[in-house]
């Protein structure tokens, strides 16, 4: 079975950096794109997060050499889903444009949160949440977090 191809938004953020530990090794997910803000685009991840990496392990050897982007729907096609660890200044237009690219995310910033199409999900608790994804008008549809779970 192939994994589905998925890129990190945010990746140089604390919580781009726990999406791509927790996303080494999945058996359903290939991170084939990182993407953050302009100061580190055209830089592999492995150059630019060197001094910046905060979580306790290492750098997963997949993403070392992928060169981040600017996170742009346009540069990462290939991709079916986003996991979104954007900083709230810039998550919602940026989601809602790749959203409208056909591409799904998963995002943890705070912006769609009182969107009433898009679900907060905590899989455990309330997966038919999921039904109101059906009233969002873009190919791609978003989905938060609680952010407190």
């Amino acid at each position: 079975m192939s994994r589905v191809k998925v890129a990190v938004l945010g990746a140089t953020g604390s919580v781009g950096q726990r999406f791509i530990q927790l996303l080494d090794h999945h058996p359903f997910f290939e991170v084939t794109h990182l993407c953050a803000s302009e100061n580190s685009a055209g830089k592999t991840y492995g150059e630019v997060m060197k001094t910046r990496w905060k979580i306790s392990s290492d750098i997963p050897a997949y993403a070392k050499n992928l060169v981040i982007t600017t996170p742009d729907p346009a540069k990462t096609k290939d991709v079916v889903l986003a996991f979104s660890g954007l900083d709230s200044n810039v998550a919602g237009e940026v989601e809602k444009n790749y959203a409208n690219a056909g591409i799904h995310i998963i995002s943890n910033s705070k912006n769609h949160r009182m969107d009433p199409t898009v679900p907060i999900l905590s899989a455990e608790v309330n997966s038919s949440h999921l039904e109101v994804l059906t009233s969002q008008k873009t190919k791609g549809k978003i989905i938060t977090n609680s952010n407190c779970t």
